[in-house]
């Protein structure tokens, strides 16, 4: 709260970052948002995201959800103390009786806003999944509707996760880390952040370790056009898996980059929709693909299902 209170102290231009601008900075520009300007946090990230592209890691989202409950609950009883100090207890019964009442508990709220099968989850998520019933009927989720689903049901995510056999997704950290890389016998890594700007690690950076190594220079921007990779990659992948390999997929943090390029690997070799990808990866890791390189993934999704109508071929089940 530090950061925040300072913000609302200035009177002068702030200028807040980290790495990237896209996660920590942002993350205390919504908090400062939410809690010094009393907006709810949808508001926040609407007007901070009109003017940049922002993507929080999971695990501050929640931490900036569990935080919007909190100024919910302290602004329903500002109303209520008011109501019954200013205006008496008869108009509070009729005007404000059911304000306190309203008010959930931070447990139970948590759970209504990260569990799953809760009510009042909202009509849009619903129309969504009811959108999804049946691969007859399946048709490609607007992005927002795929960053909806992103945001369902979020948890932290750990430095490294296995999201489909012999497929791992991680972090930097890992990516510099030989001996866990050992450990976990990985056999091939894909480096979606690849280049001296990025991470800088290379085959020479493995050469003292048996693996093969497949770079991706790619900036985490809504601008950046991932798709040209998203064959290449696959095949490498697929290569790999096909001789028992494990693959180790990694950008900065293993949210944008990495998780676009198995969203893409599974689609094109999986034979699976963009949605059943998505799912697919996120019953082990909590991801966040910019909304560029959604945009991209519905277009392969598309192409990929024209194809296979024309082929007359199905999707797995």
């Amino acid at each position: 709260m530090f950061p925040v209170r300072k913000m609302s102290e200035l009177t002068s231009k702030v200028l807040v970052h980290c790495a990237t601008g896209c996660s920590r900075s942002a993350t205390l520009v919504l908090a400062y948002l939410v809690t010094c300007k009393d907006m709810a946090l949808v508001e926040a990230v609407g007007a901070l995201g009109k003017c940049r592209s922002i993507c929080p890691n999971p695990g501050f989202l929640v931490q900036l959800c569990q935080l919007d409950l909190q100024q919910l609950r302290r602004r329903k009883e500002k109303v209520y103390n008011y109501l019954r100090i200013k205006k008496g207890n008869s108009l509070l019964r009729q005007a404000g009786g059911e304000l306190l009442t309203s008010i959930p508990p931070s447990e139970e709220a948590e759970e209504d806003t990260l569990g799953e099968g809760k009510q009042g989850s909202g009509s849009k998520k619903m129309a969504l999944e009811k959108s999804l019933r049946g691969k007859e009927e399946y048709e490609t989720p607007s992005v927002s509707d795929l960053q909806h689903l992103l945001l369902k049901n979020i948890y932290p995510t750990g430095p490294v996760n296995q999201v489909w056999p012999g497929i791992y997704i991680g972090n930097a950290a890992t990516a510099r880390d030989k001996s866990t890389l050992c450990n976990m016998r990985i056999t091939h890594i894909v480096n979606a952040a690849h280049g001296p700007h990025h991470i800088n690690t290379g085959a020479r950076f493995y050469s003292n370790m048996t693996v093969d190594y497949y770079g991706v220079e790619a900036d985490d921007a809504e601008d950046f056009d991932l798709s040209p990779f998203f064959y290449p990659t696959a095949k490498f992948i697929r290569a790999a898996l096909s001789k028992q390999g494990r693959v180790f997929v990694h950008c900065a943090m293993g949210v944008s980059r990495a998780p676009t390029l198995v969203l893409a690997f599974l689609m094109i070799h999986e034979n699976m929709t963009l949605v059943d990808a998505i799912n697919a990866v996120r019953q082990h890791r909590d991801i966040c693909p910019n909304a560029g390189f959604l945009s991209q993934l519905r277009r392969l999704d598309k192409n990929l299902a024209w194809e296979r109508k024309r082929k007359g071929e199905t999707y797995k089940v």
